[in-house]
Parts: C-alpha cells; sequence; structure tokens
C-alpha cells in the first residue's frame, strides 16, 4: 500500500535527521512583540510549493505525533496553523502538549499581528487536519519538518 511506503519514507528521514543533526538554526529569541512582527512573512496560499508543504505535513503527522510520544526531552514539537478573523489571515506556530486521535494541544509561540482573541501562551485545540506544517527541535536546529520553508528556499 502506498500510505505504508510513505509512512516508512517519513520514518526514515525522521530518524536519519536524529542521527545527522541538520545545520538549519532557529533563531532564539524572547517571545517579545518585536521578534515577532519583525519576522512576519507574506505567504500565497494558492502557491503550488505552500500546497505541496502541507500535503507533505499531512503526510508527515503520525511520524511527527509518534516522535512526541516517545518523551525525549531534549526535542521541542510545534505546529503551525491558520488563525482567521474577518478578513485578516495569520499562520502562526504553537508548542505541542499533547494530542489525540484527532486533535492537537498546544501553546501559542507567536504574538498574533492581526488576530484578535488569542494571544501569545495561549492553549489552543487543532484539528489534525488544519495543522499546515509541523517542526522538531533539537536546540536551535531543525531535525524534522519545516516543509513550508524547505520548498521556498
Amino acid at each position: 500500500m502506498v500510505l505504508v511506503n510513505t509512512s516508512k519514507m517519513y520514518k526514515r528521514y525522521f530518524i536519519m535527521s536524529l542521527i545527522v543533526i541538520s545545520c538549519n538554526t532557529r533563531e532564539e529569541h524572547n517571545n517579545t512583540t518585536n521578534w515577532d512582527k519583525n519576522n512576519i512573512r507574506r505567504i500565497d496560499v494558492s502557491d503550488s510549493n505552500y500546497l505541496y508543504a502541507i500535503e507533505t505535513t499531512q503526510k508527515a503527522l503520525p511520524v511527527f505525533l509518534s516522535a512526541f510520544d516517545a518523551k525525549d526531552t531534549s526535542l521541542s514539537f510545534f505546529i503551525k496553523s491558520k488563525f482567521v478573523n474577518g478578513q485578516d489571515v495569520e499562520h502562526m506556530w504553537s508548542k505541542l502538549l499533547k494530542h489525540n486521535a484527532d486533535s492537537v494541544w498546544s501553546i501559542l509561540d507567536n504574538v498574533p499581528n492581526k488576530i484578535n482573541g488569542i494571544k501569545l501562551g495561549d492553549t489552543l485545540i487543532t484539528p489534525n487536519a488544519e495543522i499546515e506544517d509541523v517542526i522538531v527541535f533539537h536546540g536551535d536546529s531543525v531535525l524534522f519538518g519545516d516543509f513550508i520553508n524547505e520548498r521556498n528556499n
């Protein structure tokens, strides 16, 4: 079955990433409004790279969640999802806390620029189907995910 082969591919990719830590680095920030406001990027949600990244994320999600369940405290797990308030849309990261078969619980790790009603540090529940990207960090190194940036670089 193709899905099983795809899943095995992502497991291999993740394991290889754990063995050889990537050179991609995450800029440390102190969760200030200025850091988030200065690092806003525009995303063309109709772009084929963006759509492919979401598809890749959805296929990789079982591996990502399985790795989270291993409870390796040296790793940090984040998800990216879309937030909508009228005409305003933002795509923001949150740190994974727990999950079940359908949803994840996370803590918002960005300061919203336009979206009202949520703030940095809020606990969120996101359906798995609405997760646009995932990322696993070991210190400041990206081990897995960040598919949106991967396709746009």
